[in-house]
């Protein structure tokens, strides 16, 4: 009895301990607040703490580092603001509210994953290392001190000079500057355009494999976990010859597809790409060796698409894509001449094939997660 009561107490202070609550504060438009409090839900709620994410105004480090009674029921209060002034800011307080880190992440061109990315991962990083016991930062008296001794910009000529403060008053703190209004918004969707090398074995008998260049242009929405989204491809196929010895029949092919695609991301470089859509494959065939050749035409074949693959970011706006196709036609085409009665070409009703693609994402914000800058102290602008 005694050992269970012993044990019980002993228990009472680890069981607070792991169940101590997160803070997290986030200032941030319609689009950047939903998508920054999913990729925190995921990077966090693996840890099985109590997790708090709201919305709050701009983000005043010195009005959040003052001063003031901790709680130990609380293992952090984080305050994230995104895209002011070119970059987002990301500031965690320990829960006794002696510690503190500062971070910035440079977003030029607005609130994109990457930087999401880079901001899930500081936050990420920080709680963890405050749930081993681990010190983050400097301490929030160094914080103060850096701040106090941050130099006011210059001010402008006036005909009457500012009055000098008393010098036994602190100065002000100087609240972040807000974004500039030529600055503009960041939209929600992100444009790809995605040229490529695609190879499908179309029978067992010659010509077994056709294959060429591609071209594809897909748009998805970047604030969505599942990053739904549309697109439309086309390939040409370089063109190949049947010769049995008395035909010779060339065969000249390309494709047209429309599709929709979701591709969630797997972790900060690696996408999931799935696809399913539909379209036609023309194929021309221009046979020779009898006594006149016969007529040229043009086949439209209907087609029904689906490809599955995964995507490497290599930087923040390209990526490379190997994905695996499958195309069905819709009418088992076969390619039958007339006169002789005879096959010409009888391609498989299921094409499998392959496809190697290099991703330019036209709206990513040159940014990534190695920008992060690691200035623990830097008093906000």
């Amino acid at each position: 009895m005694v050992r269970l009561l012993l044990a019980a107490v002993l228990a009472g202070p680890a069981a607070a301990h792991a169940a101590r609550r997160v803070e997290i504060a986030i200032h941030g438009d319609d689009v950047e607040f939903p998508a920054l409090r999913g990729r925190l839900h995921e990077l966090l709620d693996a840890q099985g703490r109590p997790l708090q994410i709201d919305r709050s105004g701009p983000l005043d480090v010195a009005a959040r580092v003052a001063p003031g009674a901790g709680d130990p029921d609380r293992l952090a209060q984080i305050w994230v603001e995104l895209e002011v002034d070119g970059r987002a800011t990301v500031l965690v307080v320990d829960g006794p509210r002696q510690r503190v880190l500062l971070r910035h992440v440079d977003a030029p061109a607005g609130t994109d994953e990457v930087v999401l990315e880079a901001v899930g991962t500081i936050v990420a990083g920080a709680v963890e290392a405050l749930a081993e016991g681990m010190p983050i930062g400097v301490t929030r008296a160094e914080v103060e001190a850096e701040l106090a001794a941050a130099p006011d910009p210059a001010p402008e000529p006036t005909s009457a000079p500012e009055p000098t403060p008393p010098p036994d008053s602190a100065p002000a703190p100087a609240p972040l500057a807000e974004a500039p209004a030529a600055v503009p918004a960041r939209g929600p969707v992100r444009l790809a355009i995605e040229p490529g090398w695609q190879m499908q074995g179309w029978s067992s008998d010659a010509p077994a494999v056709l294959h060429g260049p591609m071209l594809a242009v897909v748009a998805l929405a970047a604030a969505v976990g599942a990053r739904p989204g549309a697109g439309i491809s086309g390939q040409f196929r370089l063109p190949v010859r049947i010769d049995d010895g008395t035909l010779t029949t060339r065969i000249a092919s390309g494709s047209l597809r429309a599709f929709v695609a979701v591709q969630p991301r797997l972790s900060s470089r690696v996408t999931l790409r799935t696809r399913v859509g539909a379209g036609v494959d023309l194929v021309r065939l221009t046979t020779r060796g009898l006594q006149s050749a016969a007529p040229r035409v043009v086949h439209a074949i209907p087609i029904v698409h689906g490809a599955v693959g995964v995507a490497v970011r290599v930087s923040p706006r390209v990526a490379l894509a190997l994905d695996a196709v499958l195309d069905v036609d819709l009418v088992d085409t076969q390619f039958v001449l007339d006169e002789p009665m005879r096959t010409v070409f009888d391609p498989w009703r299921a094409r499998p094939g392959v496809g190697l693609t290099v991703v330019w994402d036209v709206l990513a914000a040159p940014s990534s997660p190695e920008g992060v800058r690691a200035d623990a102290t830097r008093p906000p602008r």
